[in-house]
């Protein structure tokens, strides 16, 4: 392809721009890219690199070996793999699989409901310099024992929490999908019943106490709702089977063994054939 630049042995053609971006770039930044020239340099920069290391392993005699040669052959496999998944799937688009998502949606509805939600008072005893873990522990303890006798969660978190959104919310959370909390505190609630006084739940912030208000369970989804996520869905589901319906085409033979080569190859690694055992299967990984 055209010749766009040479540094010392290496030349930069059209050709290796056009395979940086295919592989690097999403369409549609290429063109922001290129109009970069610093961007354009740092691409050059990185081709160069590449490219030199070529001419390095070349001058050095390592071509003639064919362990390296191997290693090279097996990069390009590797590569072949990825571009000929690229072209299997080029012309599939989620909006192609508008039946097959409106099935989904009829038969597991439940698969595109919305999360629940809860509602929750909060407070939080942070571990800090200035406040030991067993300091934080007992705190949370004592302000435990506070609401068991009766006393309000949000009065104590508007006067003890260490949670900065306290100013806001006065330490009552609503709506709150497990998605937006951190993962034990999530766990907790999830298990709680209404009006259930928390055990304190420790976490990365601290030491959490917690009131369950309310458990609020997602609403059905209409197919307006839950249409782009079914689509993805199917869309997933027919690039998983085709490509699993792929690999297995491609490895559809049964292999035929070399028995000098193979006993050859653990001999070489001190292995006795005859303690060997039946020959390896090599299914085609995912």
């Amino acid at each position: 392809t055209d010749p766009l630049v040479r540094f010392g042995p290496t030349l930069l053609t059209r050709g290796d721009v056009d395979a940086f971006l295919d592989r690097r770039v999403p369409e549609q930044d290429r063109a922001a890219l290129l109009q970069s020239s610093r961007r354009l340099g740092d691409i050059f920069t990185n081709l160069v690199l590449q490219h030199a290391f070529v001419h390095r392993v070349e001058e050095a005699g390592l071509l003639d070996q064919p362990v390296v040669q191997a290693r090279f052959y097996h990069a390009l496999a590797q590569e072949a793999r990825r571009i000929y998944r690229e072209h299997l799937f080029a012309d599939d688009s989620p909006a192609d699989f508008e039946d097959a998502a409106r099935e989904l949606f009829m038969l597991h509805p439940d698969q595109f409901q919305g999360a629940v939600s809860f509602d929750f008072e909060h407070l939080l005893v942070s571990v800090s310099p200035g406040r030991s873990e067993v300091d934080a522990m007992r705190e949370v303890l004592r302000l435990h024992e506070l609401v068991e006798q009766g006393a309000d969660l949000t009065e104590l978190a508007v006067s003890y929490s260490d949670d900065p959104s306290v100013a806001e919310n006065g330490g009552l959370f609503e709506q709150i999908t497990s998605e937006m909390l951190v993962g034990e505190v999530a766990q907790a609630l999830s298990r709680a019943e209404a009006g259930q006084l928390l055990s304190p739940v420790r976490s990365q912030f601290g030491w959490h106490l917690m009131v369950l208000v309310a458990r609020h369970e997602p609403e059905p989804a209409t197919w307006e709702e839950a249409r782009s996520r079914a689509l993805d869905v199917a869309f997933t589901q027919h690039r998983t089977a085709v490509w699993e319906r792929t690999l297995r085409d491609v490895q559809d033979f049964e292999p035929e063994y070399f028995e000098d080569g193979m006993r050859q190859l653990l001999q070489d690694f001190g292995i006795e054939t005859a303690d060997y055992g039946e020959p390896p299967t090599a299914p085609l990984a995912d």
